[in-house]
């Protein structure tokens, strides 16, 4: 009986790490698209600043 409560609570547990890592995932590649979107908007500016100087 105790070993499958303890069973229940570590599935439990081990699902709500993995919905975690997954959310992190998701969010860190949204804000690495972000950065890259920044980047790419950003790199001609500097490129003709650099230019310019």
């Amino acid at each position: 009986m105790i070993i499958r409560v303890l069973i229940i609570i570590f599935s439990l547990w081990l699902q709500l790490r993995l919905g975690f890592f997954s959310l992190l995932q998701q969010s860190l590649q949204r804000t690495s698209k972000l950065l890259t979107s920044i980047k790419g908007f950003f790199n001609p500016l500097f490129y003709y600043v650099i230019k310019f100087f």
